[in-house]
């Protein structure tokens, strides 16, 4: 959960950046953030039935790297095309 926080918060912070690179419209900021949170918390269900079967700690730190390494590594949008 602390980590879904985080990331919500983070996502809130992207927002203004978002709508200014990508031109989105608040409509289309809202669907940013819902289907986020939409999706991280339906990640939570599948994510507490392998923390039971292989370990709490090591799926919390495979689940950190992964994140990590994603947030290291966001997608860039295609060049403009002239």
């Amino acid at each position: 959960m602390l980590v879904v926080g985080l990331d919500g918060t983070v996502l809130t912070v992207a927002l203004p950046t978002l709508a200014q690179d990508l031109h989105a419209s608040t409509s289309q900021l809202q669907w940013f953030s819902s289907v986020y949170t939409l999706v991280m918390a339906a990640a939570l269900l599948p994510a507490g039935s392998l923390g039971d079967r292989f370990g709490r700690k090591g799926l919390l730190l495979a689940g950190l790297v992964v994140f990590g390494g994603a947030s290291c590594c966001p997608p860039s949008p295609p060049a403009p095309t002239r």
